[in-house]
């Protein structure tokens, strides 16, 4: 017993899954017509689409960017996923965006019109606008449709916006600012000037016209960048590598290859740039330096050769001669070190800033910096190597940090000490020099004077001589400076739209329409009170089932006498042999036939059940009960003169009203009688129970045709003196909640072997099982 109960709510899933079959069978013709409409909608959303295209290009950062990894080790956080960071938001920044845009043109954009559809247009289109002047923001995002009238003239007009689209552009609009759409038509000559309040432009030909109308939108600046911002994706290729990937989307592919390929150079030379830029600043300071010098040596060489004029002096003393020479070289040399400590001086800020890159221009002056860079660049690689296979936790990561780290203070201790030897070379010069000058000071007067001049014309000469040197060297720099980036994979142009996806939004749609069906099925089916099938009843009751009985055209007649082997006579027969496998006490089984309203077939279905029973072994009788509204007389063509009602009231003998069918032997009929005024007295007044008992010694069914339970005292007095209730539903007639009704009835009175059977069932709402059998059964 257990078991049978654990069973149930699986019966229950079966049960609910076979009539959710059911409905989807007998709608599928509206399934079908919802799905093909919403798979049609697919279609023509597919045609007007604007498609999709989508492009790619891969660029390699060099890993020799090392800008800001001290900065970032402060901050704690990964150099490698901090540096490549940088360079994605540096390629989505909105300059280098506004840039690649800049070359493109996308401020206008051309329109095809044909076949109901609007195609963009890029490098084919045989428009151009020119000489372009906006006067109102109202004209940014207006459709102009240019009409061709012949090879010289056209019409230009606005296009009327929808209402949704005029009422977005209010709604966004700034705020105390009324927007007016613009609207415009006129005639004109192609490469004319076209003045209005609003705008300015020349429209020009370009191309033969393979169509007659065509349309452009210009578009705001702003806009342009967000819409290709939103298109635009930038992103590392593997985490902690150094290869970027580019992908972008577009309505015309050989427009997103063009715009790739234009993001992608300004992203290179802009890292050129910013070196270069670097170099010039430094070249600035040599050529102020040269010439500044330069006037200093001019002026020095003329005050020494006037001086040699005015005093007849030619040379000087060999004492004074070698302190002189001396002097002079401890001046330039002096002057080379400021010039060195000045250049030091700010490339040592930059490093201590963490720009590393800055101070890589000293490694040929400072073998122990190239050397120490280098170790700190094979460093970095090791640990990116290591990356890509252990996490930042693992003990070789954890070593390979340590090492950057000790190589970056060993950086930062070697220029440090570079600059501590800078400085010292520059005391001892300057305390050299003062002793110099002190025993120049001791030479007599004029030598002395002179000694003075030939030695500043000398350090000019060699200060200018220097600064000449490092001018060069510079220039060349400059002119050498190349991006430390790579491109891997320019764009190409993509031939096949990624959107729509035609599949896909076919897909979609059957799916959706297919869904929708379901719910509007299911809606219907939940709004329809209605009975239309057994499953009907067996989902919304638990009373037992015995039979359906199909749609008959004739269910006036017996049909179960004119066509015997019809499907509803077999229906019939399948019933008959349900009840008589229902087990019964007494001799004679009274199966008692209602329903809960009128109209719903109870004596049609009484009458031929009784034929049914009539046509087999077992003597049968059928009897009117139905005093109120009597329909069996005329189902048999009888009169009804006597019957039941003449019976209970003691009028007629129960022999007396009897009818023989003419065709069925074992089949006997009393009808209703003459409509009493008192029905339930009639049947309370203890008679009826005797004329039962009498017809069962008699009679081996007794088929009472009840009147429906709306008249609750006649029903149920019957249905407690039956063997077997059955009540009778009629298809897409009886409501579920007679169902209710019947078994609160059931309930409250204790009526026992009630069953049902549901009535004039028409084919589209019979199981095709039903049909099998019936076919299998012939």
């Amino acid at each position: 017993m257990n078991k049978a109960h654990k069973n149930l709510p699986k019966e229950d899933h079966n049960k609910d899954f076979k009539r959710f079959l059911g409905l989807l069978g007998k709608n599928k013709f509206l399934t079908f017509f919802i799905v093909a409409l919403s798979v049609l909608g697919g279609m023509v959303y597919v045609y007007f689409a604007q498609p999709v295209y989508e492009t790619y290009s891969t660029v390699e950062v060099s890993n020799d960017k090392l800008d800001m990894n001290m900065m970032m080790n402060a901050k704690g956080l990964s150099e490698d996923a901090t540096l490549i960071d940088t360079q994605v938001e540096i390629i989505r920044s909105r300059k280098l965006i506004e840039q690649a845009a800049g070359k493109i043109g996308y401020q206008v954009r051309y329109f095809e019109l044909a076949n109901y559809k609007e195609n963009e247009l890029y490098k084919n289109n045989p428009l151009s606008i020119s000489e372009l002047k906006i006067k109102k923001p109202q004209v940014y995002g207006t459709k102009f449709i240019v009409e061709i009238m012949d090879d010289n003239h056209y019409k230009l007009y606005t296009q009327t916006a929808g209402i949704l689209s005029m009422v977005k552009k209010n709604l966004f609009s700034s705020v105390g600012k009324k927007s007016h759409p613009i609207v415009y038509s006129g005639q004109h000559t192609f490469s004319d000037k076209i003045d209005t309040p609003d705008f300015s432009l020349v429209i020009k030909k370009k191309g033969d016209f393979e169509n007659h109308k065509y349309a452009f939108v210009v578009t705001e600046k702003d806009k342009i960048i967000n819409q290709i911002s939103r298109n635009l994706s930038v992103f590392p290729v593997a985490k902690n590598g150094s290869i970027i990937k580019m992908i972008y989307q577009d309505n015309n592919p050989y427009r997103a290859k063009d715009f790739l390929d234009n993001l992608v150079d300004i992203y290179l030379n802009q890292s050129v740039t910013k070196k270069s830029s670097q170099a010039s600043q430094a070249l600035t300071f040599v050529d102020q330096q040269l010439h500044e010098v330069s006037k200093k040596l001019q002026e020095s060489a003329i005050k020494l050769e006037n001086y040699k004029e005015e005093n007849n002096l030619i040379n000087i003393g060999t004492e004074s001669d070698v302190t002189l020479r001396q002097l002079n070289d401890y001046k330039a040399q002096l002057s080379d070190i400021k010039i060195q400590e000045s250049a030091f001086q700010s490339l040592y800020e930059e490093f201590k800033r963490g720009n590393y890159g800055a101070v890589s221009s000293l490694a040929k002056e400072y073998p122990v910096l190239g050397t120490l860079l280098s170790d700190f660049q094979k460093a970095k690689s090791d640990k990116i190597s290591l990356l890509g296979t252990f996490t930042e936790e693992h003990p070789d990561v954890e070593k390979a940090n340590e090492k950057i780290e000790d190589i970056k203070m060993a950086l930062e201790s070697a220029i440090e000490s570079i600059n501590d030897t800078l400085r010292e070379k520059k005391r001892s010069l300057e305390d050299t020099l003062y002793a110099k000058e002190t025993t120049l000071l001791k030479l007599p007067e004029k030598e002395r004077e002179l000694a003075d001049l030939n030695r500043k014309y000398e350090v000019n000469q060699k200060t200018y001589q220097f600064l000449l040197e490092k001018q060069a060297e510079m220039s060349i720099n400059k002119a050498s400076t190349v991006s430390s980036n790579r491109v891997l994979d320019r764009a190409v142009v993509e031939n096949k739209a990624v959107k729509p996806n035609t599949s896909m939004v076919l897909g979609s749609s059957a799916l959706l329409g297919l869904i929708a069906a379901l719910l509007i099925i299911l809606i219907r089916d939940f709004m329809d009170n209605k009975i239309k099938s057994r499953d009907d009843l067996a989902h919304i009751s638990k009373i037992p089932f015995y039979g359906v009985i199909p749609h008959v055209k004739s269910a006036e007649k017996m049909f179960v006498l004119e066509d015997q082997q019809s499907v509803a006579s077999e229906a019939l027969r399948l019933i008959r042999t349900n009840l008589e496998f229902t087990s019964a006490e007494k001799r004679g089984k009274v199966i008692v036939v209602s329903s809960t309203v009128p109209g719903e077939g109870k004596t049609t279905t009484a009458t031929n059940l009784a034929g049914v029973f009539g046509m087999s072994d077992k003597k049968c009788i059928v009897i009117s009960l139905d005093m109120r509204r009597p329909m069996l007389h005329r189902v048999f063509a009888l009169t009804n003169k006597v019957g039941m009602s003449t019976v209970l009231s003691k009028n007629s003998e129960l022999k007396d009203v009897i009818w023989e069918h003419k065709k069925i032997k074992n089949l006997d009929i009393v009808t209703s009688g003459p409509i009493p005024p008192n029905p339930s007295e009639l049947m309370q007044s203890g008679k009826l129970e005797d004329l039962i008992d009498e017809l069962r010694e008699n009679y081996d069914y007794i088929i009472v045709d009840a009147p429906p339970m709306g008249s609750i005292t006649d029903a149920i007095i019957l249905m407690k003196i039956a063997d077997i209730s059955l009540v009778v539903f009629r298809s897409e007639f009886s409501e579920k909640d007679f169902v209710k009704s019947l078994e609160e009835m059931i309930g409250s009175y204790k009526i026992e072997n009630v069953g049902l059977v549901l009535n004039d069932v028409k084919p589209k709402n019979m199981s095709q099982s039903f049909f099998k059998y019936s076919y299998t059964y012939k």
